[in-house]
């Protein structure tokens, strides 16, 4: 999956489980969704199918806060089920509000409080440098973190120990619970001080995946600890909400803030497979975006004209009935709704052609008025 297909996958997830939920954080989630993208899409080795590989790349969110975005990710790159998110913030979940490792595969370090999340990866990359081992830790950090005296203790310890394995990131959104970072204490020059500890130091734009994939790659070749500096917006991709800070705890996002991520897509694919997890077609439909139903699909006067049932067979059918779609838009007046499930235009079509198979019997002419 590419790491912007992913990046938008992350922000839908994470707005569910928000709204779902009752949790909040969701702008802090928002802004490093990008940053999670690149590094589980191009950066870190890893196994789902073996999630304590004993090579596998180490990551841990010290910012737990924002674990939405993080249990997110590891859904969508396999994990566990992307069903699971439905039950984030429950009572007896595992997946609780800052983020927990307790059952959850992938997630190497339970968060929350914050500043402790270096030490702990200053400590594993110590001890893979020790033990001769090979892989990377990667260490998200806040920016109103970096208040915590803690994280200048962790750097202390390690900036002459030679670890070049370390990769810290900072979600640089300027935003701090109700004010900015600048107003609460100023951090600033942030870049030299991390050099003053004998880091190598990147600045980049922390929402252009390719510099952020480029920049990474840089620092694995660096004979360092590395901080890569990521200059963020805080609830990014919402305008709404978009460097407010009062998003920082507050969660109810409505619908027509909601269909804004989902106008990205081209297309939305709905289904039964996903009812109790997800949001109503209208949501999609209120932004204009075309829709395949399944024979499954019913309530019929919430859809209007804007979905179309189709049994897709191969890439060639699929992209055929897209076309359909887009050039005769009105011309498909079959009514149908079920719950929806995020896919952007550049979705796996051999996993979606499988999958609705087995469930659809009509074709596209059979549907066409």
């Amino acid at each position: 999956m590419e790491s912007k297909e992913l990046a938008n996958k992350i922000r839908i997830h994470a707005l569910r489980m928000a709204n779902s939920g009752g949790g909040s954080h969701i702008g802090s989630a928002m802004s490093m969704a990008d940053i999670l993208a690149v590094l589980y899409s191009d950066i870190m080795n890893f196994d789902p199918k073996n999630p304590k590989l004993e090579t596998r790349d180490r990551f841990i969110l010290s910012k737990g806060h924002a674990g939405a975005a993080v249990y997110a990710a590891l859904a969508e790159v396999g994990f566990f089920s992307t069903e699971k998110l439905a039950t984030h913030y429950q009572d007896g979940s595992d997946l609780s509000g800052h983020v927990s490792h307790k059952n959850v595969p992938g997630v190497e370090l339970s968060t929350g409080s914050l500043g402790h999340g270096l030490s702990v990866g200053v400590g594993m990359a110590k001890v893979a440098k020790m033990d001769k081992k090979d892989f990377r830790v990667f260490v998200l950090l806040s920016d109103g973190e970096c208040d915590e005296g803690s994280i200048w203790e962790a750097a202390l310890g390690c900036g002459n120990k030679n670890l070049s394995n370390l990769c810290i990131i900072i979600d640089y959104n300027k935003l701090q619970t109700y004010d900015l970072v600048s107003n609460v204490i100023p951090i600033e020059p942030l870049k030299q001080k991390w050099e003053a500890f004998n880091f190598k130091v990147y600045i980049v734009d922390g929402h252009d995946t390719l510099e952020i994939k480029k920049t990474f790659l840089k620092a694995e070749k660096v004979k360092l600890p590395t901080v890569v500096i990521c200059n963020t917006i805080k609830g990014k991709g919402i305008k709404s909400i978009e460097n407010k800070p009062e998003w920082h705890h507050k969660s109810n996002i409505s619908k027509e803030e909601i269909v804004q991520l989902y106008s990205k897509s081209s297309i939305a694919i709905v289904s039964s497979l996903y009812e109790g997890f997800g949001y109503p077609v209208i949501e999609a439909m209120a932004c204009g975006v075309p829709l395949i139903a399944t024979k499954t699909a019913s309530i019929p006067e919430l859809v209007s004209d804007k979905a179309l049932l189709v049994q897709p067979k191969n890439h060639d059918e699929i992209a055929a009935g897209i076309n359909k779609i887009f050039n005769d838009y009105e011309g498909y007046k079959k009514k149908a709704i079920a719950n929806i499930t995020y896919i952007k235009e550049r979705f796996n079509w051999d996993v979606i052609a499988l999958e609705y198979n087995k469930i659809i019997s009509e074709t596209i002419t059979n549907f066409k008025k």
